[in-house]
């Protein structure tokens, strides 16, 4: 793995970490009203799907949708300033997400895209990726199965990544999987490891756009070890002076968050 890429990876990781502690210390001083749920080790799943999608691409959620949106364009201090802005002021993160959609705020809407995309592609033959990131407690497995259906019979190159799976939800969306359909591309994989979780990632989405094979993709969340700590674990085999590396980190992220929004989330 090239350093740059393990210091990125990492970097990213940790911002989204040390975001949404401020995020809790801010609800916790009731400058917030509703907290984001928890994205707390599920970090390497943002990262790696977003580090291998292009801009071009889309990408819907059922519940946390915050990560996604700070990392879109891989321009995470733009993320972070906008997000701010919009916890300030009140504002729908829909409103703001550009090709980032949420299932359970919009359903109707993330079909439409759908729908409007399955036009254009046989017009343009352009072929972005769906990324569909469902939390199996947060999404009626029949809204899974509609788009399922959807994207199979009309060709689109979707990936849907289930987190937080438990051994119920697989045995039943696998029945079901077979069941049905013979085109569909599944995977089970784990967040402990951001490199391998990349390389899955990576290759559903070039078979998606390739072959129009959607994929399936479970991520073990549950049991899974804190990613944050893999990689650091990475970094120190490198004799790297890590805490040297989280001062700067620190450093940049406070600067990305501007003294306006220090004083309304009381963090300074």
């Amino acid at each position: 793995m090239d350093k740059e890429v393990l210091f990125e990876l990492y970097s990213k990781i940790f911002y989204l970490r040390e975001f949404e502690k401020l995020i809790l210390k801010s609800f916790l001083n009731g400058n917030i009203k509703k907290l984001p749920t928890s994205y707390y080790k599920l970090e390497a799943l943002a990262v790696s799907l977003t580090s291998v999608s292009s801009q071009s691409d889309y990408l819907f959620s059922t519940d946390r949708i915050h990560p996604y949106f700070i990392l879109k364009h891989n321009k995470i201090e733009r993320g972070i300033k906008e997000y701010f802005k919009i916890l300030k002021t009140g504002e729908s993160i829909i409103n703001n997400t550009l090709r980032t959609f949420s299932f359970n705020d919009e359903p109707e809407r993330v079909f439409s895209v759908m729908q409007g995309m399955a036009s254009s592609f046989k017009e343009t033959g352009f072929l972005p990726a769906f990324l569909v990131t469902l939390d199996s407690k947060h999404v009626f497995l029949s809204q899974f199965l509609e788009s399922v259906v959807f994207s199979i019979t009309n060709s689109l190159p979707c990936v849907y990544i289930i987190e937080q799976t438990t051994t119920n939800d697989m045995t039943v969306l696998n029945n079901i999987l077979d069941s049905h359909y013979d085109k569909v591309l599944r995977v089970e994989t784990s967040t402990d490891d951001i490199f391998s979780l990349r390389s899955t990632f990576h290759k559903a989405i070039r078979n998606a756009k390739e072959y129009l094979t959607p994929a399936v993709i479970f991520c073990d969340a549950i049991n899974s070890n804190d990613p944050l700590e893999f990689l650091e674990a990475k970094i120190k085999s490198l004799n790297f002076p890590l805490n040297e590396l989280k001062g700067s980190l620190n450093s940049e992220l406070s600067y990305f968050i501007s003294d306006d929004l220090k004083e309304f989330l009381n963090v300074a």
